[in-house]
């Protein structure tokens, strides 16, 4: 009996170890890819000139795009 109450602290010690780990990870996987909102400052001249002025466009003389 003496072994399972030694037991329990040490089971409850790792695994808060491996929540606060966790959620460090998620807090910093967060700040990296999703924490940066993307630019508000988009309008349709700006994603009509990058649809229109990629590679592709420039090699056949845009005739790979739809037109409007």
């Amino acid at each position: 009996m003496a072994a399972k109450r030694r037991r329990r602290p040490r089971l409850a010690v790792e695994l808060t170890v491996a929540l606060v780990v966790k959620f460090a990870a998620l807090a910093v996987i967060w700040n990296i890819w999703f924490a940066h909102p993307a630019s508000r400052h988009v309008d349709a001249s700006a994603i009509g000139a990058a649809v229109y002025s990629s590679e592709a466009t420039k090699a056949d003389g845009g005739r790979s795009h739809a037109r409007p």
